[in-house]
């Protein structure tokens, strides 16, 4: 039995009166402890551990497993107490309580700490003010993991996205050297083989290909290769080295035969080889600049995706598009879904802009998404539909994975409720989800879910919601 006199220095004790003191004295067990011990797993519910630990002497540390990393919540003085989670709320707990020291701790068994509290209720009014304070302290932690988590997978989203474009620079302007190099020497021999008409007519050809308005016909990969193989035959008649390789770049540049025997037509074989040799370094040039080009634009608009995907230089509330969100959501967790899943986008391109804070719809996106790549588990379908429902917008993410158990369904947006396993998931990213939808905008979110699809909907207001803050 403890001694009454030291549980009057516990905080949660200090108004009791003696005889309640010594009561749960009497009901209590003290229990020593080692250092590392642990106290409580973190998922353990209330059928699985139900009494509140008070520490008397020593030192606790709140942890949890999120994947390979061991992160601490908390630590825990002497006069505190733990477990309140799982025997008045009735909910998985959240983290891993272990020892730090030598530790004296005072066991209250659930069914006599429940009389006690109903005996005294400021008692209870303390312990739930505890339990409030410590589920949002968690909802503040897991916030802030998720948006480095954000921060991270747009880190690696953009390392992956900014690849391509990239190496297609690198790769076209080392190409663009040498080429610039051969250009340097045959310009001697185009000047001297070619008089004035033919250079003009050479000028031409190039000044008509190269202009930014010029279309170059789009072929098929079996139609390329019919036009490929009759240049190359073509070519091959006039005795010139390398014919496949012009026939490649000429087909690329859009050319016709005609333009070729045009030309023919004015210059002997000699000079026609010297001719279609500049004209074929050129468009490789140009080429290989366009490359540059195109890879550069393409850089711009993935930093300008990843710019409006964080909503970068803007008030939190604003006019948005759903379906730009959608996008840049998804471009920031295109390296998670490999070659093998499949997104289907949906769209009703008639949804109006509707008023909401993007960034946190963008967070929504990002957890329904996040969830149904991790169902699909690398292969199988996606699909992002939007439509619109009277004076609603709707937003469906659906995916093809196993399903989730109708039994679990109702329990899906509740705080620490997971079905991922221990350290995998906190249990906060749908209920935090559901806040954001429902607090925040006024909207609402549910799940349909059978064997082989999961479907959540999110309805939001197009018109102004009020603002909860």
């Amino acid at each position: 039995m403890v001694d009454p006199d030291i549980l009057r220095t516990v905080p949660l004790f200090e108004d009791l009166p003696d005889e309640e003191l010594r009561w749960v004295s009497e009901i209590s067990e003290e229990i020593v402890c080692h250092p590392g011990q642990v106290l409580i797993a973190e998922g353990e519910t209330c059928p699985e551990r139900n009494s509140i630990l008070i520490l008397l002497e020593g030192r606790l540390q709140a942890i949890r497993h999120v994947g390979k990393q061991e992160i601490v919540l908390a630590t825990f003085e002497a006069g505190t107490f733990v477990g309140e989670i799982s025997m008045l709320g009735g909910l998985p707990e959240p983290a891993t309580i272990r020892t730090l020291c030598a530790c004296r701790v005072l066991e209250l068994k659930g069914e006599a700490g429940l009389q006690l509290f109903l005996k005294h209720p400021a008692l209870a009014h303390t312990a739930i003010r505890v339990l409030i304070e410590r589920v949002q302290s968690l909802e503040s932690l897991k916030q802030q993991r998720d948006k480095m988590s954000s921060l991270g997978a747009m880190a690696a989203g953009m390392a992956h996205e900014l690849n391509n474009p990239a190496s297609s620079i690198l790769r076209a302007l080392e190409q663009a050297r040498t080429t610039f190099n051969q250009l340097r020497e045959l310009v001697a021999d185009y000047y001297v083989h070619l008089d004035e008409d033919q250079q003009n007519a050479v000028n031409d050809l190039i000044t008509r290909v190269a202009a930014p308005d010029y279309q170059t016909p789009v072929l098929d990969s079996l139609a390329r290769s019919d036009r490929e193989e009759e240049f190359n035959a073509w070519l091959a008649q006039q005795t010139l080295q390398e014919a496949w390789m012009m026939a490649h770049t000429f087909v690329s540049a859009g050319l016709e035969i005609a333009d070729l025997e045009s030309l023919a037509a004015i210059m002997d074989i000699d000079t026609l080889c010297h001719a279609l040799t500049w004209i074929n370094e050129v468009l490789t040039f140009l080429d290989q600049l366009t490359i540059a080009e195109q890879s550069s634009k393409r850089i711009s608009e993935i930093v300008q995706a990843f710019k409006a995907y964080s909503y970068m230089d803007q008030t939190p509330q604003q006019d948005i598009d759903i379906h730009e969100g959608l996008d840049n959501t998804l471009l920031i967790l295109s390296h998670r879904l490999g070659d093998s899943v499949r997104v289907i986008r949906e769209y009703d391109h008639n949804l109006p802009r509707i008023t909401a804070f993007g960034g946190e719809l963008n967070q929504v996106w990002t957890n329904l998404l996040s969830n149904a790549i991790d169902a699909v588990n690398g292969n199988g379908m996606i699909w992002v539909r939007t439509a619109r429902e009277g004076d609603q917008a709707l937003v469906e993410i659906a995916d093809s994975g196993p399903g989730i158990p109708s039994e679990i369904q109702p329990h899906l947006f509740e705080p620490f409720f997971t079905t991922k396993d221990v350290g995998k998931g906190i249990g906060l990213g749908l209920n935090i989800a559901h806040r954001l939808v429902t607090a925040r905008h006024q909207g609402t979110i549910c799940v349909l879910s059978q064997p082989g699809e999961t479907r959540f909907q999110v309805r939001l207001p197009i018109g102004p919601p009020a603002w909860t803050p």
